[in-house]
């Protein structure tokens, strides 16, 4: 999958190509959000295609365009206006793309030929398990996609209004909502209900001796257990206490860091009881994981989510930390090093949590470089986002020397 990007928001001229793993950083407003909702627009279209058959029996190509105008605007809005020669793209495969462009200021879908005649062939057929392997087959991608907005601890604040809100409102009023977190809203009401007896009750998480102590990481990295309750509350049970009458805190009364992590968590153990019951890959997008987290607390969140890219899934992270990137680090410094090391290794890092390959790259002034130091492979150039501390020392040094300079003049003179 080639996705290009021409002239949105911020983005001037970028080409991404996702992989297993792929780590995208820079500074605010450089449009690591822009790219990361573009990479999310083009990898659901199988999945709106799929729903749409579901539902209707079939999908002509023209009802495509119509649902892809309305979902593009429903992630950018008029940021698609503000440059009018707005061009993205995505080849999937040989023959199979989709383009956006801007028509008398409206977003334009154009089809390549083969995607139009697979559509009005009416090819893609059968119960939603054989649809997806078609259309996996057909777009070249094994993933469903999920999106974790860097708002995502909205969510808890509002849990129990928010729900009912969301169910009773008409398309007009979601259609307010920004596309992604419209879909990260669904996806977390869907989570809930399978959550009633926490993370521990997906049955498929405790199949393995590795899954168990990823469940186990996870409620000391919250400080908790999650529960949400046949009536919709969402609890933080707090260490050591049984989830049948042990006590718990309200979700929307734990602190910020645990509000950011429980979503990302939940999620993750949701998609991955699915994957071992039916094999269905997911391709996690995770804007800036490290909000409102503790440095120690972003590192054993990079173990976690290593651990589910290990699992056969799919990672598409945004950060602006030094802190993930040098986890990340050790990660893979861990999963690259020669057999006869590794079982030393994997008393420092476990082996579950070690990491072999990423692609990261560095978005600076409308284009994209790669972020792999070449010494150094395939370790990330963590130097590239820690400018501050660079900038932070040269004051201090600074500062010391006139200190420096001045009591030595003031003893020179005596």
């Amino acid at each position: 999958m080639k996705i290009t990007i021409h002239n949105l928001g911020p983005v001037t001229d970028i080409v991404v190509k996702p992989s297993a793993f792929t780590v995208l950083m820079g500074e605010q407003a450089s449009g690591k959000s822009t790219v990361a909702k573009c990479v999310f627009f083009f990898c659901t279209v199988k999945d709106d295609i799929r729903e749409y058959i579901l539902r209707k029996r079939r999908m002509e190509p023209q009802e495509l365009v119509e649902f892809l105008r309305k979902k593009i605007w429903g992630l950018f809005g008029k940021m698609l206006r503000l440059k009018p020669d707005l061009k993205l793209s995505c080849q999937y495969a040989k023959g199979v793309e989709i383009e956006v462009s801007l028509e008398d200021i409206w977003p334009k879908i154009t089809l390549s030929q083969k995607l139009v005649d697979k559509l009005q062939q009416n090819s893609f057929t059968g119960d939603k398990a054989e649809l997806q392997r078609q259309l996996n087959v057909f777009f070249h991608d094994d993933y469903n996609t999920v999106f974790i907005p860097a708002s995502r601890n909205i969510a808890p604040q509002l849990s129990l209004p928010i729900n009912y809100m969301y169910a009773s409102m008409g398309d007009d009023l979601r259609n307010g909502l920004d596309y992604a977190t419209q879909k990260f809203l669904e996806m977390m009401f869907l989570c809930r209900i399978s959550l009633t007896g926490g993370i521990e009750g997906l049955e498929s998480l405790s199949s393995s001796p590795s899954l168990i102590k990823w469940t186990n990481d996870i409620a000391d990295l919250l400080k908790g257990r999650y529960v949400c309750t046949h009536d919709g509350e969402e609890r933080l049970y707090l260490p050591g206490e049984p989830l049948d009458g042990g006590k718990y805190i309200l979700l929307y009364l734990a602190s910020g860091g645990q509000q950011e992590l429980v979503w990302i968590m939940n999620i993750s153990a949701y998609c991955l009881d699915i994957y071992n019951r039916r094999n269905d890959k997911t391709m996690f997008i995770v804007e800036e994981p490290e909000t409102h987290l503790y440095p120690a607390a972003q590192k054993k969140l990079m173990e976690l989510l290593a651990f589910v890219a290990n699992q056969s899934q799919g990672m598409f992270i945004t950060t602006h930390s030094p802190y993930v990137l040098g986890s990340l680090n050790n990660l893979l410094y861990a999963g690259s090093r020669p057999t006869k090391f590794k079982k030393k290794i994997a008393e420092i890092i476990p082996e579950a949590y070690q990491l072999k390959h990423i692609d990261a790259f560095y978005l600076k002034d409308g284009g994209i470089e790669a972020a792999i130091d070449d010494e150094t492979k395939p370790l990330i150039q963590n130097g590239l986002i820690d400018d501050a501390s660079h900038e932070l020392n040269d004051e201090f040094d600074g500062m010391i020397n006139i200190q420096f300079k001045s009591e030595e003049g003031h003893a020179l003179s005596k």
